[in-house]
């Protein structure tokens, strides 16, 4: 065959593939993907296990003296640690997974494990709701520049009135007060409780 120049060009023809030694081939290849992946992903389930531990030791340091105070009564003390464990996620950027191993780390199990991380989590869910209920009960404040705890500590207590019944109502502003006793400042407690009294009749309480 010539080309434009007349000159002869030989075409090497591609001996015809073996569909037996491309099947071979392909196997052994997804074979080495497969290797692959399933390392990495045991590299990456390590890296994590390793990072949880990390947090939750990071997290019982700084928190280590907020665990000596503790209560001993056990609901109490699960409501104490969703609001640490809501701290940790919202603020320090830990992840929901850290709260298990900060839960075992204080020997809260059982349902009280339950309630504190549920708790903690749909006080997150809850979280828009509860600043709008907020800042329409605080309209010379910006919620945003609320302090980081009391407003924590009213995202808790706004998203269980929002989802408890009436009756528990006195209940769930009684222990909000009483966290902000022991996590804010001086000023925490009345503020918190105005705050929850305001949104508790303005958005709670049945109307006659």
């Amino acid at each position: 065959m010539a080309d434009k120049t007349g000159k002869v060009v030989t075409i090497r023809l591609e001996q015809p593939a073996d569909p037996l030694e491309e099947a071979r081939q392909l196997a052994a290849y997804e074979r080495a993907q497969a290797r692959a992946a399933a390392r990495a992903a045991e590299q990456a389930d390590a890296a994590r296990e390793e990072s949880l531990r990390a947090n939750a030791e990071l997290f019982r340091i700084l928190n280590e003296e907020d665990y000596r105070e503790l209560s001993s009564t056990p609901r109490r003390r699960a409501r104490e640690l969703s609001l640490l464990i809501l701290f940790q996620v919202v603020v320090g950027g830990c992840d929901w997974d850290t709260a298990r191993l900060v839960l075992e780390d204080t020997n809260v199990s059982g349902e009280n494990a339950v309630f504190s991380l549920s708790l903690a989590r749909r006080a997150q869910e809850d979280s828009s709701r509860a600043d709008e209920m907020m800042a329409s009960c605080a309209r010379e404040w910006d919620v945003k520049r609320f302090a980081q705890v009391d407003r924590l500590i009213l995202w808790l207590a706004a998203s269980e009135l929002l989802r408890d019944t009436e009756s528990q109502a006195s209940i769930i502003i009684n222990e909000a007060v009483e966290l902000a006793k022991k996590f804010g400042t001086e000023e925490s407690a009345a503020f918190i409780n105005g705050m929850l009294d305001n949104i508790y009749n303005k958005y709670i309480k049945k109307k006659d």
